[in-house]
C-alpha cells in the first residue's frame, strides 16, 4: 500500500534532527576531547623567574648619582689627587684600607673596605676594575652602591656648596686582601693607581687593626 505524503514528510523530518542531533553530538565530544583533556602544565605562567644572583662585580659602567653626596671639602691627608679630577687611598698617599666582612654568601664577595670617594666637582671622568681582576674586585659610591666593574663621573654641580669636592660614602668589594689596581680615564688622558685593600701595597704601611683577611 503505498505510503501517504503526510507521512513521508514526517519521516523525512525526522531523519533530518537525527543528522543535526549526531553532529551537535560529535562537536561537543570533540570540543571536550581539544580543551577538558589539555595537560594544566601547558598553560604560561604569569610568574617571571627571579634573576640569577650577581658575582662580585657587574659587567657594566655604573653613574655616580650626584645628589648622593655626604660632604663637601678639598682632599684630606691619606688621599692622592688623580688627573686633577678624584681623590684616592692610593699606596703612596697612606696605609692600607682595612677591610671588614660582608656576611654574604658566594658568589657575592667576603670582603669590603669602606671609603668615600672624593671627586671634583665639574669634571667627567670614569674609574676601571681592569679586565684581569676578573670578578674578584668590584668598586661603587653613592646611596644604592653596589659591587661595578666601573664608575662614571659626569659633571657633579656645587653650586652653593663649600667646596668644590664633593664626598660620597661607599669602597670596594673583594674575595680576599690584596693590592688592587685601578685605571682613572679622562678624555684626554689615563693612569694607574694602586690601592692597597687589606694588605698592604710594596712599599706601604699594613691596614689599621682590626682588618680580617
Amino acid at each position: 500500500m503505498p505510503m501517504c505524503g503526510h507521512c513521508r514528510a514526517w519521516i523525512v523530518q525526522v531523519r533530518r534532527l537525527i543528522t543535526v542531533w549526531a553532529a551537535a553530538a560529535a562537536l561537543l565530544a570533540l570540543s571536550g576531547c581539544t580543551a577538558d583533556s589539555r595537560p594544566a602544565s601547558s598553560a604560561p605562567s604569569s610568574e617571571a623567574s627571579p634573576p640569577p644572583a650577581s658575582g662580585a662585580a657587574s659587567g657594566h659602567a655604573v653613574a655616580l648619582h650626584c645628589g648622593d653626596y655626604i660632604g663637601a671639602h678639598p682632599p684630606v691627608k691619606g688621599l692622592q689627587v688623580v688627573l686633577g679630577v678624584v681623590a684616592l687611598p692610593t699606596s703612596t698617599a697612606g696605609p692600607a684600607l682595612q677591610t671588614a666582612l660582608t656576611g654574604d654568601s658566594p658568589p657575592s664577595p667576603r670582603l669590603f673596605a669602606k671609603t668615600g670617594l672624593l671627586i671634583k666637582a665639574g669634571t667627567d671622568f670614569q674609574i676601571d676594575v681592569p679586565a684581569t681582576a676578573g670578578d674578584r674586585l668590584g668598586i661603587g659610591w653613592g646611596s644604592a652602591a653596589t659591587p661595578s666593574r666601573a664608575v662614571v663621573v659626569r659633571h657633579c654641580a656645587a653650586a652653593g656648596l663649600p667646596s668644590r669636592w664633593l664626598a660620597y660614602a661607599g669602597g670596594y668589594w673583594l674575595d680576599h686582601p690584596a693590592c688592587v689596581v685601578l685605571q682613572v680615564r679622562t678624555a684626554a688622558r689615563r693612569t694607574l693607581v694602586h690601592i692597597g685593600l687589606g694588605t698592604p701595597c710594596p712599599g706601604q704601611r699594613p691596614p689599621p687593626q682590626p682588618s680580617h683577611a
